[in-house]
């Protein structure tokens, strides 16, 4: 499990380019495998308050899901007490824009999904047997998804406080 920002670099998305991030991870290493199956899925949101044409406040709100799945390859032994890893793998995102007046009803919304390719790299330190705390970056290559006549670009980065444990 993992807490932190999903951040989007571009214009598009502001004000709502940093996005507060859930993630859920499962590595599923076969015995004797160089590498483990990464499997994924997070969502992310942010909202803001603003002002439209007409002077009215508004509630403007981005919502992303990731599922993905690719490799993961961590090194270290086991009397090792930090891990580095990295992963490679595609990704499915599920984009929901949504405007709603002042008193939440809504004015528009707009759902989109994109295929997309990630890279990942982090360190896990052994807090106890079975037990780990660690630094996640991750980047995905998303290229532009379309809203209507707009298109916006998908890029983005995140960065994460992660938490597992081994059963």
């Amino acid at each position: 499990m993992a807490l932190g920002l999903r951040s989007f670099s571009s214009e598009d998305w502001s004000p709502l380019e940093d996005q507060g991030l859930i993630s859920l991870g499962y590595q599923l290493q076969p015995n004797d495998a160089a590498v483990s199956l990464d499997l994924g899925l997070s969502y992310s949101e942010d909202d803001r308050r603003i002002v439209i044409a007409s002077a009215e406040q508004a509630k403007l709100r981005a919502g992303v899901w990731e599922a993905s799945a690719g490799v993961h390859k961590e090194f270290g032994g086991p009397r090792w007490s930090v891990h580095p890893y990295c992963g490679v793998g595609l990704a499915l995102l599920v984009i929901n824009r949504r405007l709603a007046d002042a008193s939440d009803t809504e004015l528009t919304v707009e759902d989109n999904a994109s295929m997309a390719g990630y890279a990942r790299a982090g360190l896990l330190w052994r807090i106890y047997p079975g037990a780990q705390v660690g630094l996640d970056l991750r980047f995905t290559s998303a290229g532009d998804v379309r809203f209507g006549d707009m298109r916006i670009d998908g890029d983005h980065f995140h960065v994460g406080v992660v938490f597992r444990g081994s059963m």
